[in-house]
């Protein structure tokens, strides 16, 4: 299983930016974008932005808990193959998404707005969903719990008595 580690964690990472990508665009489809649209104002913009951006946000803290909980020795190199994974789609869906953008209609003038925070539309599909999911992983990574493991010099018996730094080992 320790040979396994590494390329499921990539392919978790992979699937996870993908995943939170594609929840971003079913948000947009709820009744609460709805609710927001017509409002234009700074706050109510991005009051919209935040929700949209949630359930990317939620997926990957769950998503990255899960991948990464497991019992053996080191998440060390699990981690970084999980945001290589997630580096790799990012670069996959930025690539896809400029390809995209240039076969749309040329004569149509995008903002830039719109080209920044709309879920459906390329290159970025949703910065703030992007950047949702990379905190999002960052978080569920953070909120593993720390590994303790005894140390050689303490054996098998547990705790080992603290030392006092003014004795003198000499004595």
């Amino acid at each position: 299983m320790q040979s396994h580690r590494r390329p499921l964690a990539f392919l978790s990472g992979f699937a996870l930016y993908v995943g939170g990508l594609a929840a971003a665009v079913a948000a947009t489809s709820t009744p609460l974008n709805w609710l927001l649209i017509g409002r234009a104002d700074g706050l109510a913009v991005t009051v919209r932005l935040l929700c949209l951006a949630l359930p990317s946000l939620l997926l990957a803290v769950a998503w990255t808990y899960i991948s990464l909980r497991s019992r053996q020795r080191s998440r060390r190199s699990s981690w970084r193959w999980y945001c290589i994974g997630m580096g790799l789609a990012m670069v996959f869906t930025f690539t896809a998404g400029f390809f995209t953008l240039a076969q749309l209609d040329a004569t149509k003038v995008w903002s830039p707005f719109t080209l920044l925070t709309s879920a459906r539309m390329p290159p970025f599909w949703g910065l703030q969903n992007s950047l949702a999911i990379v905190m999002g992983a960052w978080l569920g990574h953070r909120l593993l719990p720390a590994r303790t493991t005894p140390s050689r010099s303490q054996g098998q018996g547990g705790t080992a008595p603290p030392q006092d730094p003014a004795v003198s080992r000499l004595d």
